[in-house]
């Protein structure tokens, strides 16, 4: 199992116990996860100081004043790193004002961001013991601080074309991927069949043949064969004009 689908699985499992108990926000999740969260639920849930979790809340709110402020009042390297913090938080959140404002004040589209685990007393309400013993040898606990981005695969995971476009007009590289053997952007929005994002990123300059490339290199290690970017669209229900741009004819009679 890939560690994007490990990821997943854990949000889903985390989002149950969450929707079922307290309704109590989760770190890996899209706007829909968060419509309900209140500020409250979500500083006492993150392990950081309550003035942190407010910041993050705040952002996730969409309440960009405020947070300007509170990041105003702290030291420069401090507001430099939870700017950074603030802005993925709010993608994640799909709040594109806030995400554009941050940029604009110095958030940087291109790099990653730390953001708070969650506390010992929520994963312990969350998960039971054979579930926290699984998640710790996975390094999946999320009981510490984790380094999460780039911020646009997240968008293009999050169909959310408002904080994607927030991004590409801050100079967002439409290549990035969260890890080596990860999806990239356009990959994820072919899977998920979103028309305007695939089309967005292609404008920018995305490599359609770059997914491609990766999958038949990775060929020996996988033993199996491959569907290229093109018939994953058609599968997805692509319009022929953006697979036409997604074919990758050397790639495509080789696999």
């Amino acid at each position: 199992m890939s560690y994007r689908f490990v990821a997943l699985a854990f949000g889903l499992l985390l989002a149950t116990s969450a929707t079922a108990s307290d309704g109590l926000p989760l770190a890996n999740t899209c706007r829909t996860a968060r419509a309900t969260v209140s500020v409250d639920s979500l500083v006492g849930q993150l392990a950081t100081s309550p003035e942190h979790a407010s910041l993050l809340a705040d952002a996730g709110d969409g309440r960009l004043d405020l947070v300007r402020r509170k990041l105003s009042a702290m030291r420069l390297d401090e507001a430099t790193r939870w700017r950074q913090s603030a802005m993925m938080f709010a993608v994640q959140a799909g709040q594109s004002d806030m995400v554009a404002g941050l940029l604009d004040d110095g958030a940087d589209a291109n790099a990653t961001a730390l953001l708070p685990g969650y506390k010992e007393a929520f994963l312990n309400h969350a998960l039971g013991p054979a579930m926290r013993k699984a998640f710790a040898r996975n390094d999946m606990l999320n009981d510490h601080d984790t380094t999460i981005g780039p911020a646009l695969p997240i968008a293009a995971s999050c169909g959310d074309v408002a904080t994607l476009d927030a991004l590409l007009r801050h100079h967002a590289d439409v290549m990035a991927r969260e890890a080596p053997n990860i999806s990239d952007a356009l990959t994820t929005a072919v899977i998920r069949g979103n028309t305007a994002i695939v089309q967005r990123l292609l404008d920018h300059g995305a490599d359609a043949c770059a997914d491609d490339r990766h999958m038949h290199q990775r060929q020996p290690e996988i033993k199996r064969s491959f569907h290229t970017l093109a018939e994953l669209g058609q599968r997805a229900g692509l319009p022929a004009s953006l697979t036409t741009r997604l074919t990758c004819s050397a790639v495509a009679s080789a696999h």
